[in-house]
């Protein structure tokens, strides 16, 4: 465990992993730290990934005077069926539409990081691929809309201003997601959000060649 996670749960702040796998991993080698320091007891470690802890502090922090905290928060089934009500509507102007509905998990999560890398639709022609995307995506906000609804995995970083949550710590990453980065800048200026490694990883990667499958075992 890394000097500055381990600070950062004694602490008491929440550290964001991107999985829940790792944040399995990240609850047992917190819970050995406390037996080898010798503990029979220990809170529990506040280890969320970035969607469990945006709909937390959604719900924990945001601003009532925020216009966007009017909205009702969709949860995972209803952001479901949205996308493909969206893509229903889609289908007629796609070559074999009736499969578009087939993909909204896939085209969900695509949006999801377009997002969190404050992508834009680009001013040049786009494939019928991307064309999907942004004309699905462009349904579902404003479907959502209508609906005085708000999909928190789609939210803008003007709209997750409206936070007022204490700044989390994300591990097991090398770098922020350009909306982490904007939101750190508005809300938490002064705060680095980024777990350092203790040991950081050389700037080159380092080849070796085994000689034999024994001397590869070894190693």
């Amino acid at each position: 465990m890394d000097g500055s996670v381990a600070a950062a749960l004694e602490q008491g702040r929440c550290v964001i992993v991107p999985t829940p796998q790792a944040g399995a991993r990240l609850r047992l080698a917190w819970a050995r730290r406390q037996i080898h320091s010798g503990r029979d007891v220990w809170s529990s470690p506040d280890i969320l990934t970035w969607e469990a802890w945006l709909a937390r502090e959604w719900q924990r922090s945001v601003d009532p005077a925020h216009p966007a905290a009017r909205l009702r928060v969709l949860n995972r089934a209803q952001e479901r069926r949205l996308w493909s009500d969206a893509l229903q509507e889609l289908e007629q102007g796609f070559p074999d539409g009736g499969l578009l509905r087939m993909h909204a998990p896939a085209l969900r999560r695509t949006a999801q990081r377009a997002r969190q890398y404050l992508l834009v639709p680009p001013h040049t022609a786009l494939t019928t691929e991307e064309q999907l995307l942004w004309r699905a995506l462009w349904r579902v906000e404003q479907r959502a809309e209508e609906g005085s609804a708000i999909i928190l995995g789609l939210a803008t970083p003007a709209t997750l201003a409206a936070l007022s949550a204490p700044a989390p710590l994300l591990a097991g990453v090398t770098h922020l997601t350009p909306l982490q980065a904007r939101l750190g800048e508005l809300l938490w200026p002064e705060q680095p959000l980024l777990a350092a490694p203790d040991e950081p990883f050389p700037e080159a990667p380092q080849m070796w060649r085994a000689q034999d499958a024994d001397e590869e075992i070894r190693a």
